[in-house]
């Protein structure tokens, strides 16, 4: 797993890789990376704790950390949080929500629900899909499923 989020890391930040294409790859490269080149890998980074998806990196000693995260979907009405993770195995949810803005350590607010199909709409600075931070953004259940933001 440390090896794998290294790689995700440094080919997002250092190759420009995509964050919806590093899964992939990484998982052909984690098994040809020798653990100095691991080290060397973290160092390069300044040893992160986090992923390009917000998924926690172990320490070399296989410490990860903990979060009390929930989804999007069951953030409370009005309640404020911050976007921590987007799982990588969709390819197509990151897309999605890289489109809309939602990438970890956003800012959110939910806004609005529908107790019809569950959709969610939030507010938040980093949106993209208005000039105005203010204009709430609609996301379905099934993609505010997907994201995870602390507990409030």
């Amino acid at each position: 797993i440390r090896r794998h989020r290294l790689i995700e890391l440094y080919l997002n930040e250092h190759l420009d890789v995509p964050w919806d294409r590093v899964h992939d790859e990484a998982e052909r490269l984690e098994h040809a990376i020798t653990p100095y080149l691991e080290e060397r890998i973290d160092a390069r980074l300044g040893y992160p704790g986090f992923d390009p998806h917000g998924a926690p990196i172990p320490t070399s000693t296989g410490t990860i950390s903990e979060r009390d995260l929930i989804s999007l979907a069951d953030l409370p009405l009005h309640a404020s949080s911050v976007v921590r993770q987007v799982p990588d195995d969709k390819p197509e949810l990151l897309r999605l929500a890289a489109s809309l803005g939602l990438l970890p350590n956003v800012a959110v607010t939910v806004v609005g629900r529908d107790p019809s199909d569950g959709s969610v709409d939030i507010i938040s600075d980093s949106l993209a899909s208005s000039d105005d931070p203010l204009s709430p953004c609609h996301v379905s259940r099934e993609v505010a499923a997907g994201i995870f933001v602390n507990r409030p």
